[in-house]
């Protein structure tokens, strides 16, 4: 199970990732969000990046934002992973 920490890691990435992503372009497009408040707070850092990159450049750079943002994400994620999976054994 070497694969595990990579998996749980994009797992877990990408299940925040994509509602932070959703939540970005439809304040981009201007149509208000989707979702809730509370969670569109809980979003905000995983919109951010991209909001301000977008804010300056357009959806190009939106996305380009949003990718940096899921490789830090993924990064921490799976770092966090490893080290939960050490402590316990």
């Amino acid at each position: 199970m070497r694969n595990r920490p990579n998996l749980l890691a994009l797992i877990v990435t990408l299940t925040y990732w994509i509602p932070s992503t959703i939540v970005l372009f439809s304040i981009i497009e201007g149509s208000g969000s989707k979702f809730p408040v509370w969670l569109d707070l809980i979003l905000t850092p995983g919109y951010i990046l991209g909001f301000f990159l977008g804010f300056g450049g357009g959806k190009a750079y939106a996305i380009l934002g949003q990718i940096i943002t899921f490789v830090v994400i993924f990064f921490f994620t799976r770092v966090f992973t490893i080290a939960w999976n050490r402590k316990k054994a």
